[in-house]
C-alpha cells in the first residue's frame, strides 16, 4: 500500500515488522528515509514472571514513579504487583540519558531496584538492571539507553521496592512488605538531522573550515561546496578560488537514516581586473579605464606616468606616446586586497595609422608561445615592413614583405622572453600596432 498524503493513517492486516519508506521532495530535489514499524496488537511482550508481596503494609512500597514523561503517584495503594505497561508508557531515544525517580513510604527506609527489558524477551537479565538504591525514601538514578536496545517496540520497565533490612529485590522473587510495578518504554533512534557550521580560516584567500554538527552520530558525509568540488571527510577544509556566493550542501547518513542541509556561504576574497580598449590609444586623448573587480569597495590606479586615481572608472590623458605600465590595487570592507597590471601602447597623434576596420590584418594565436601567424587579406599588393618590439621599445624582429595581397606569414620567436610585445606593421607611410603576448 502507498499514500501521497503528508500525514497518512494506515491499518496493517497482521502482526510483523514492516519497513516504511518516505520520499519527500521540494524544488531542490528529493530525500528518502526508511524505518521499521513493529505491529503487535497484543501490546508489550508478556513478562516471564509476576512476583508479588507476601506481607503487604499500607505505609510501605512504591508511592510514585517518574521517568521521562511517566509520572504515576500511587501513594498508599495496597497491592503486591501492578502492571501499568498497557496504559502508562514513555518514548525515549537511544544513547540518551534520562532520570528515573522512585518515592517510597515516609515511615520506613526501603531498597529499590529497577530493570528495563532492553532485548524485549520478557525477562530481566543482570545487564538490564538500571537502578539500585538502598536504605532511603527518595531513590534516583541516571539511565543511559544503550544503542543495542530494541527499537520502536514497548519494552517492560519493572520497579521493585521492599523494607531496607530485607534482601535486595530480585525481578522474579516475591518481596516481603513492598511492591512491584511494571511500565512500558519505547526506544527510538534519535532523528538524524543534518547540520554544519563553517569558519573562515583565511577570508581573503577563500580558506574555509567546515564542521559537521549533525545529530544521531552519522557515519558518512558527502559535501558539495558549490564550486564543483566535493569531499567525504567529516570536517573538511576547502579553498575557494573565486569570490562569490556558494550553495553548500551536506548529506549525512547512518545505518538507518539520511538527511541533507543547504547553506549559502559568502566568499569575500577579491580579484583585481582592469577593463580598457587596448588598441587605438593616442596621446593627448582621454583614455577610459574601468575595473570590474568583484566585491571591491576602493580602487587605486597608477597610470605609469606618475598620475593616480581613486575612482572605479577614471579617464586619463597621456601627454607623451610610448608604452606604459598601468596598475590597479583594489580592496574591500573585509580588509582583502589584490592588484593587477597591464601594459598599454599610446600612439602619436601626428602619425597616420592603417585602417583595420575590415580585419585585413589578423594576428593569431594571441597569446602564443612564440609561434604566431600574421594574415593579410585583400591588402592591395602593397609593400609591408613588419617590426616586433618589446615593452622597452627594442626591436627583436624586423622583416620586409613585397606586393602583399592575400598572405599568411608565420613567425617563430620562441627564443624570446615570455612577456608583452608590440607588433608594428607599416605600409605607405601608415602604421598598424597590436599587442602580442608570448608565454
Amino acid at each position: 500500500a502507498t499514500s501521497y498524503q503528508q500525514n497518512p493513517v494506515h491499518t496493517y492486516a497482521g502482526n510483523g515488522t514492516y519497513t516504511v519508506r518516505l520520499i519527500a521532495c521540494n524544488t531542490n530535489g528529493c530525500d528518502t528515509i526508511e524505518k521499521d514499524v513493529i505491529i503487535n496488537p497484543t501490546g508489550i511482550v508478556s513478562a516471564s514472571c509476576t512476583p508479588t508481596a507476601t506481607s503487604l503494609m499500607s505505609d510501605m512500597g512504591i508511592f510514585n514513579v517518574s521517568f521521562n514523561t511517566i509520572s504515576n503517584p500511587t501513594l498508599a495503594d495496597t497491592y503486591g504487583y501492578r502492571d501499568y505497561s498497557c496504559d502508562i508508557y514513555t518514548n525515549v531515544f537511544s544513547t540518551q540519558l534520562y532520570l528515573l525517580s522512585v518515592t517510597t513510604g515516609s515511615s520506613y527506609s526501603e531498597n529499590v531496584v529497577a530493570w528495563l527489558d532492553y532485548n524485549n524477551n520478557g525477562s530481566f537479565e543482570v545487564s538490564e538492571k538500571i537502578m539500585t538504591s538502598q536504605n532511603n525514601y527518595n531513590h534516583s538514578a541516571n539511565v543511559i539507553i544503550p544503542s543495542g536496545a530494541v527499537l520502536n517496540a514497548p519494552l517492560r520497565l519493572r520497579i521493585a521496592a521492599d523494607y531496607y533490612t530485607t534482601p535486595l529485590p530480585q525481578p522474579c522473587v516475591n518481596v516481603t512488605y513492598g511492591q512491584f510495578e511494571d511500565y512500558a518504554v519505547i526506544v527510538s533512534q534519535i532523528p538524524l538531522v543534518a547540520d554544519f557550521a563553517y569558519t573562515f580560516i583565511d577570508q581573503c584567500n577563500g580558506v574555509v573550515l567546515f564542521a559537521d554538527n549533525s545529530t544521531s552520530n552519522p557515519t558518512s558525509w558527502y559535501w558539495d561546496f558549490g564550486d564543483g568540488n566535493t569531499s567525504i571527510v567529516k570536517n573538511p577544509f576547502h579553498v575557494y578560488s573565486l569570490p562569490g556566493l556558494y550553495n553548500v550542501s551536506l548529506i549525512v547518513s547512518n545505518s538507518l537514516q539520511t538527511d541533507t542541509i543547504y547553506q549559502t556561504v559568502a566568499i569575500n576574497s577579491i580579484i583585481a581586473h582592469i577593463i580598457t580598449n587596448y588598441n587605438n590609444l593616442y596621446q593627448n586623448v582621454p583614455i577610459p579605464f574601468t575595473s570590474d573587480s568583484y566585491n571591491a569597495s576602493s580602487w587605486l590606479w597608477y597610470f605609469g606616468d606618475g598620475a593616480t586615481s581613486v575612482i572605479q572608472s577614471p579617464f586619463h590623458t597621456y601627454n607623451n606616446f610610448g608604452v606604459y605600465l598601468v596598475s590597479l590595487v583594489v580592496s574591500n570592507i573585509y580588509s582583502c586586497s589584490d592588484s593587477t597590471a597591464i601594459y598599454i601602447s599610446v600612439l602619436k597623434t601626428d602619425v597616420p595609422y592603417l585602417n583595420n576596420s575590415e580585419n585585413s590584418v589578423l594576428i593569431y594565436p594571441n597569446p602564443n608561445n612564440g609561434n604566431f601567424n600574421v594574415s593579410f587579406s585583400n591588402f592591395g599588393y602593397k609593400d609591408i615592413s613588419i617590426e616586433l618590439c618589446d615593452i622597452l621599445g627594442r626591436t627583436v624582429l624586423n622583416e620586409d614583405l613585397y606586393k602583399v595581397n592575400n598572405l599568411v606569414k608565420n613567425f617563430n620567436v620562441k627564443n624570446k622572453a615570455e612577456t608583452i610585445y608590440f607588433l608594428k606593421i607599416k605600409s605607405e607611410g601608415k602604421e598598424f600596432i597590436n599587442k602580442l603576448i608570448i608565454y
